[in-house]
């Protein structure tokens, strides 16, 4: 199986084309892969060493895949590798045939060293390699332009650690670079890579030396320090020592091996041959440096022998000459566009990177799926970019078959464009996706990016549904059927009269084309479809719902629920429905209906009851209803029912806390027993009562009397009946005898009663305190005067409580004094009482106020309780009852139980 490999020299333009057809410009230091096609322009060159050791040289206009046929088409098995015995005594016999003068020729060197046949199954250390030897037949050549040259097809393996021979002598480094310019230089052993192999140390293979290649570790080149032959000018030239101490390539050994015939055999430093040989050629070596120790340097001073190889990169050079191939890639800049937008489009951009030295055309096609083919039809235009950068519109049809050449001239940083708009088909279809595609002929194009996806979609809005959401009240419960009610409620409400508990609307659903209509709903949220129910009453959780087809709908509470956040519609408590619609195209869509909940609280409201003083109240603070007079406003319980739970006096609070429990409280003024369902029974323990008596002709016998007089024709009331205290004239005090002493009113009209109260006049009398009764005695007074004489009563705000005669006063007899009693009912008092006669025009028949009695509380004498209604779920209400004990005669209410 061919292996990778890595670039080791390239020039020109060389693609490497991928299995998928993807193409990349190789540089050096560059990786191949197995299968990869590799192809050299009209002036590119390549060499690839491969990770199995091999190589590969290709020439211009070379096509090679780097599979098993191009990389072995023999199939043949890989040469056996050499020893490193082998290669020590190969060079020995080298340096014999040099130092002999021998005819030197490569070509019948053994197999194993200059590519014979292969062996089977290579042992050797470096895995076998095959050389090409290249017969040196014409010394001069001169190669024309773009000569056709295939160059080694395979390469070499690096030699092992153990086969890198040590240098025999340590040499200075001038002495290393005269043999560079020597004529030797122009020797094959220079092109030979074995060559740098420097076991010329063991010249003498049949020597006991050959057996110690030992000897040519640092040691053997202290012999030469000792030498004897130190006479023979060649025995001391460092020379000999270094051609083996630096250059693995060879290329000086070869002048220093020929000392291998020299009878230095017989001594020791048989490593030594050099001194025999015609190191003459090289004066350069003086013999000073033989008398230099610095034999430890040599390996120091040898890596040059890695110099040869360089003389082998310049081929890399040439590429940094040859401009970049141009690089072109599609993108979709606008990938889609919906049907019936204005504007909307699709646009596929093309890009070139690199060279822009020469034109660059490639081709634009269409592409699309089997199942998702995109049509002439589909589309309203299609229009592209030149290369002057001129809009073009071109025929649909024969684009679509066709394609167009999209140029990129020299020079241009121009992008093509092509720009295709959609149909408006008002159509329900599957996305329609394509792709826009550039190719081109021209090998020198290197396509990064060959396509690009986009689409057309629907503009039409298929269909939309909104949730709808509604809200009915508890309050509103009732038990009739009523209106657009869909049945009656089992419970009542604190607001029965509302029609809150009911609510219609329209479901809000559409779609841009055709129609659509409501083809099922169910009760909660479902996952399913629903397909049944359209015009049908269905029931929730709280109440029931109809809907139509054209989503109108009627939903109605009929029962009450128990709510966390009391008193709201926002906690979450709902009867919640899911409908399907479905339009004329087919779609299908479902979304919900729900009804919030509002709770339902009870309303206590304030209660204020009176009693006389020592008596007993029953009543009921959820009603208010027992006692004549009571203008209180019920309670209302609310859909969830309601109860008393706690009441409080002051700082004292008790609860209830079984049903049919009675809370007491005793207080300053009274005792209340009260029991979960409203109901009471107070009863008074304060007798605060003060009288205020007035009688006489005197004026200090009125101190705490307020008097005011009016005249004939200055009235006293407003015309709403209020009392107006602008009274015109003077209080008149009358002492003429004892039963005709009182109050009167100065006359000033002629005939007129002097100090009465005459004809036309009036007399108000305004009371320290309040009182709901009072008696009030008239002087010179007879029963015939009782329907001439009236009087009215009003509160400490002036307005007008009660108004009569005295036809039921009581005569003692007449021309004496009448008294009367006027007492009003309820609880509220008189502060004014206003006393007139009209005789209709008969004067001197005046009468006076002789006196004046009423009782009336010393304090105020008020007990205030609040109370707690809450109903089912826990909502409370609170209020207060004041009970007060007035002097009057008060209905109290009746005993229950």
């Amino acid at each position: 199986m061919a292996s990778s490999g890595i670039v080791q020299a390239v020039s020109g333009v060389v693609k490497a084309i991928a299995v998928d057809g993807t193409e990349r410009i190789l540089q050096e230091g560059d990786r191949v892969s197995p299968n990869e096609q590799i192809l050299t322009g009209d002036a590119g060159t390549i060499a690839i060493e491969f990770s199995d050791g091999t190589s590969m040289d290709l020439g211009r206009n070379a096509n090679v895949t780097l599979n098993d046929d191009a990389l072995n088409p023999d199939g043949a098995t890989k040469q056996a590798g050499q020893t490193v015995a082998d290669a020590q005594d190969e060079v020995a016999a080298i340096q014999q045939a040099l130092a002999s003068g021998e005819e030197f020729d490569p070509s019948k060197l053994a197999a194993t060293a200059a590519g014979g046949a292969p062996a089977a199954g290579g042992t050797g250390e470096d895995d076998g390699s095959t050389i090409v030897n290249v017969d040196y037949l014409t010394p001069d050549m001169t190669p024309d332009n773009g000569f056709d040259t295939t160059g080694i097809t395979v390469g070499f393996l690096e030699p092992q650690g153990e086969f890198i021979l040590s240098p025999i002598e340590a040499t200075p480094p001038p002495a290393t670079e005269p043999p560079a310019t020597e004529p030797p230089a122009t020797e094959p052993p220079a092109t030979e890579p074995p060559a740098t192999e420097p076991p010329a140390t063991e010249p003498p293979a049949t020597e006991p030396p050959a057996t110690e290649p030992p000897a040519t570790e640092p040691p053997a080149t202290e012999p030469p320090a000792t030498e004897p032959p130190a006479t023979e000018p060649p025995a001391t030239e460092p020379p000999a020592t270094e051609p083996p101490a630096t250059e693995p390539p060879a290329t000086e050994p070869p002048a220093t091996e020929p000392p291998a015939t020299e009878p230095p055999a017989t001594e020791p430093p048989a490593t030594e041959p050099p001194a025999t040989e015609p190191p003459a050629t090289e004066p350069p070596a003086t013999e000073p440096p033989a008398t230099e120790p610095p034999a430890t340097e040599p390996p120091a001073t040898e890596p040059p022998a890695t110099e040869p190889p360089a003389t082998e990169p310049p081929a890399t050079e040439p590429p940094a000459t040859e401009p970049p191939s141009p690089t072109l890639s599609i993108a979709a800049t606008d990938a889609t566009a919906i049907e019936g937008e204005e504007g909307d489009i699709v646009q596929f951009t093309v890009t070139r990177t690199g060279t822009t030295e020469s034109a660059s055309t490639v081709k634009f096609t269409l592409g699309s799926s089997e199942n998702e083919s995109l049509e002439a039809a589909d589309i309203a235009s299609i229009s592209y970019t030149d290369d002057t950068g001129t809009h073009n519109v071109s025929d649909i049809v024969d684009f679509m078959t066709n394609g167009v050449d999209l140029v990129i001239n020299a020079g241009s940083s121009t992008t093509p464009i092509v720009t295709l708009t959609p149909v408006d088909d008002a159509l329900v279809e599957d996305i329609e996706a394509f792709s826009g595609n550039i190719s081109s002929t021209d090998s020198n194009i290197i396509i990064s990016i060959p396509s690009a996806a986009a689409d057309f979609q629907d503009g039409i809005k298929l269909l939309e549904v909104t949730p709808e959401t509604a809200q009915v009240n508890e309050a509103a419960l009732d038990l009739i059927k009523a209106d657009e009610d869909l049945f009656p409620a089992d419970v009542i409400g604190s607001n029965p009269d509302s029609k809150a508990e009911t609510v219609t609307g329209q479901l809000d659903f559409s779609t841009s084309q055709g129609t659509v209509f409501v083809t099922g709903i169910v009760a909660g949220e479902s996952g399913a479809t629903p397909n049944s129910n359209v015009a049908v009453i269905i029931s929730g959780t709280y109440g029931s719902i109809k809907v139509d087809a054209n989503g109108s709908y009627t939903y109605t509470l009929t029962s009450n629920t128990t709510h966390t956040a009391q008193g709201t519609g926002f906690d979450n408590i709902q009867d919640v429905f899911t409908f399907a619609v479905k339009d004329s195209n087919g779609n299908i869509a479902t979304s919900t209906i729900k009804i919030d909940i509002v709770d339902d609280v009870p309303q206590a409201f304030d209660n204020a009851e009176s009693l006389t003083f020592n008596t007993i109240l029953f009543d009921n603070v959820i009603t208010n209803a027992r006692n004549a007079g009571d203008a209180a406003v019920d309670d209302v319980l609310g859909a969830d029912d309601a109860s008393l739970k706690a009441v409080s006096f002051g700082s004292d609070t008790q609860e209830f806390v079984n049903p049919g429990d009675v809370l007491h409280f005793e207080t300053d003024n009274g005792i209340l027993d009260i029991r979960d369902d409203g109901v009471y029974r107070y009863q008074g323990k304060n007798d605060g009562i003060e009288t205020d008596t007035f009688s006489g002709g005197t004026e200090s016998n009125w101190n705490g009397i307020g008097l005011f007089a009016f005249n004939d024709g200055t009235a006293h009331e407003d015309a709403n009946g209020n009392l107006v205290l602008n009274g015109d004239a003077t209080v008149a005090f009358v002492s003429n005898s004892a039963d005709k002493d009182g109050v009167g009113v100065k006359g000033t009209n002629a005939g007129q009663k002097t100090d009465a109260i005459d004809d036309g006049e009036t007399l108000v009398l305004e009371l320290d305190n309040s009182t709901l009764s009072l008696d009030i005695t008239l002087g010179q007074f007879n029963s015939s005067q009782a329907t001439q004489a009236t009087w009215s009563v009003y509160d400490e705000s002036n307005n007008k409580l009660a108004s009569g005669n005295f036809t039921g006063a009581d005569f003692a007899s007449n021309g004496k004094e009448a008294t009367l009693n006027i007492a009003l009912s309820g609880s509220t008092e008189m502060k004014y009482v206003a006393v007139s006669f009209d005789t209709l025009g008969n004067a001197n028949q005046g009468i006076v106020v002789s006196g004046l009695s009423y009782d009336y509380a010393s304090q105020p004498v008020m007990d205030t309780f609040n109370y707690q209604l809450i109903d089912g779920d826990g909502d409370i209400s609170m209020a207060d009852l004041t009970i007060s004990q007035v002097i009057g005669e008060i209905n109290t209410g009746v005993a229950t139980e």
